[in-house]
């Protein structure tokens, strides 16, 4: 998710700013002049890009419809007052997005999978985002529910897409998780101009992130650093 937010603020943070103001008053001025942009975003994740061999997390795609400068619906204001690291201004804007992870063992020519590899399944979600900066900082806070099991259509996709590739046809989605229901909530605050500097006409900046997610299908924390050119 922190490259597709990434790419948000190349979109709509093109222009050059001054330093004295901070993040917020900058990009609330630019929400002012353009009142609303919408967007969609497209990301897919295959190992067939690269070594091409199906193994564990083997396949994802999602798919992000984002609505800036127009206020948020009610249900994001609620969600809003339920987290304390989170802060609405006239710079929120939402964004909605569909996806699918599909996950199998290393070896998929056995109908039985062997009980010690990673078991078949797949994740299908919808989730909707709120992304806001404050002083110097965004937050992102991203809800999701969704649904493993055969009613998340893993054994369905695969096949297609194998059959499209005239790739072997894997043979123990019938041993998949059963049906449950995935719900999570992640957050993760960036520091989209920690580092800025021009490079002729280009603008690079470094921007460290940190956050975490909770949930029943991933728990987990991460940082790192994102390097962006933009013009």
């Amino acid at each position: 998710m922190k490259y597709v937010i990434a790419t948000a603020f190349a979109i709509l943070m093109s222009t050059s700013f001054a330093h004295a103001e901070t993040l917020e008053e900058k990009f609330g001025k630019h929400v002012e002049n353009k009142p609303r942009d919408e967007f969609l975003t497209v990301t897919f994740e295959n190992d067939s890009i690269g070594f091409g061999s199906d193994s564990h997390y083997t396949n994802g795609i999602r798919v992000s419809w984002y609505d800036t400068g127009d206020k948020p619906p009610a249900p994001a204001r609620l969600l809003d007052s339920l987290m304390p690291m989170f802060s609405m201004n006239n710079t929120t804007s939402v964004y909605y997005s569909l996806g699918q992870n599909l996950y199998t063992p290393k070896n998929m020519t056995v109908s039985t999978p062997d009980p010690k590899d990673r078991p078949y399944a797949a994740f299908l979600y919808g989730s909707m985002g709120l992304l806001s900066i404050t002083e110097n900082h965004s937050d992102n806070v991203e809800f999701t529910a969704g649904v493993i099991g055969p009613y998340a259509l893993g054994k369905e996709t695969q096949q297609f897409v194998h059959t499209l590739l005239n790739a072997q046809d894997p043979k123990g989605w019938d041993h998949q998780l059963r049906n449950e229901v995935g719900l999570m909530v992640s957050w993760e605050r960036m520091w989209p101009e920690a580092y800025t500097t021009e490079i002729g006409n280009l603008h690079f900046r470094a921007a460290p992130y940190g956050g975490v997610t909770l949930g029943n299908i991933y728990t987990y924390a991460s940082t790192g650093l994102l390097f962006q050119i933009v013009p």
